[in-house]
């Protein structure tokens, strides 16, 4: 298994996936690639929260619009497409997280974050994709009844 195995791919909109991967590829490697999580904002509480797959625990830092932003990203895509793309997101973390985290450099780490926190919006979204369509709001009343994305009650 070589390095490009441990990294895979942050999915989200299909033409967003494409320009990072472009963008990844262009982009040279260090402090310049392009990061996945923009810096979290001041005027906005952020919270940690905790993926678990294969007994391992995965903790990122997020904040509302974030979610939310991601909810709707996700609401966007053709469901058949959708689907597509979370069945690779979640194997392609499987596969890392089998693999070990420990070997994996700040960037993969990232993209492996990025991975997780796909899946726990998706799962926050049940299938409430088509309604949230038509009603954007709903989006922050998913936020706080989804268990693993919900802040904290003193954020």
């Amino acid at each position: 298994m070589n390095d490009d195995d441990l990294q895979p791919e942050p999915v989200s909109e299909p033409a967003a996936a494409a320009a990072a991967a472009a963008a990844a590829e262009a982009a040279p490697m260090g402090d310049e690639a392009q990061r996945l999580f923009p810096d979290a904002p001041s005027d906005e509480p952020v919270w940690d929260v905790t993926h678990s797959m294969l007994g391992k625990s995965l903790t990122f830092t997020v904040w509302r619009s974030l979610i939310r932003q991601e909810m709707l990203d996700q609401c966007d895509i053709k469901s058949s497409h959708r689907k597509a793309i979370l069945r690779k997101t979640e194997k392609a973390l499987q596969r890392t997280v089998k693999a070990g985290l420990s070997r994996l450099d700040e960037r993969q780490m990232e993209h492996v974050h990025w991975n997780a926190f796909i899946l726990m919006v998706d799962k926050a979204l049940g299938n409430q994709h088509l309604k949230i369509r038509t009603d954007e709001d709903l989006c922050d009343q998913l936020i706080d009844q989804a268990p693993g994305l919900a802040a904290p009650a003193a954020a």
